[in-house]
């Protein structure tokens, strides 16, 4: 009884957890765009600039994993973050309302 607990607990931290930790890192990529105040192309910024690259291998192994960069891409893809020409990322915060990326306050 007690194995099937921690069965059962075990299988609900694999799935939620990446689930929760992504949600939060969608806000944190939200608050890192308006700290740097890249919300219109003509403000937009490299990834680089908002730290926001891939972690390189080493990295990968050293460290935790950081949900910001599939953050990025999630709201890449739909259409939250818009990006120049010259591959500079903006938020499009009009964008935002009415998705499940909308923040609460």
């Amino acid at each position: 009884m007690e194995i099937a607990l921690l069965i059962i607990l075990f299988i609900v931290v694999i799935i939620f957890l990446p689930m929760l930790l992504n949600k939060r890192a969608v806000f944190q990529v939200i608050q890192i765009f308006k700290k740097h105040g890249a919300l219109d192309a003509e403000s937009a910024k490299s990834i680089a600039d908002l730290k926001l690259t891939k972690p390189t291998l080493k990295d990968r192994m050293m460290r935790f994993r950081d949900y910001k960069p599939a953050a990025l891409e999630s709201l890449i893809q739909v259409g939250v973050v818009q990006s120049t020409e010259d591959g500079r990322v903006f938020l499009l915060e009009e964008r935002l309302k009415g998705t499940k990326f909308e923040p609460n306050t």
